[in-house]
């Protein structure tokens, strides 16, 4: 079992779920990790992408937003943001 208070075995449950299709426990489980560390900005960045394959637009954009603010060299979360703000226009 998952220790309840562990932050990274939350975010990597939350992205095998991800990998996995099932956004909705993606989801719920990359949010408790942020509940734990939320100086984490993969697990920012990652339920970004949850959300954005939810269509959640403006959530995966606030996610993403603060993903870009934890990198050094924010990359990826600056695409996943264009392609929330192509979707939102």
């Amino acid at each position: 079992a998952l220790a309840p208070r562990h932050a990274r075995g939350h975010r990597v449950r939350g992205t095998v779920l991800l990998d996995l299709a099932r956004l909705e426990e993606a989801e719920a489980a990359l949010t408790r990790s942020i509940d734990l560390d939320d100086a984490d900005g993969v697990t920012w960045q990652n339920r970004g992408g949850v959300r954005l394959f939810r269509g959640a637009w403006v959530q995966a954009a606030a996610d993403l937003t603060r993903a870009i603010d934890l990198f050094a060299d924010p990359f990826e979360p600056l695409v996943g943001r264009g392609t929330v703000r192509a979707q939102l226009g």
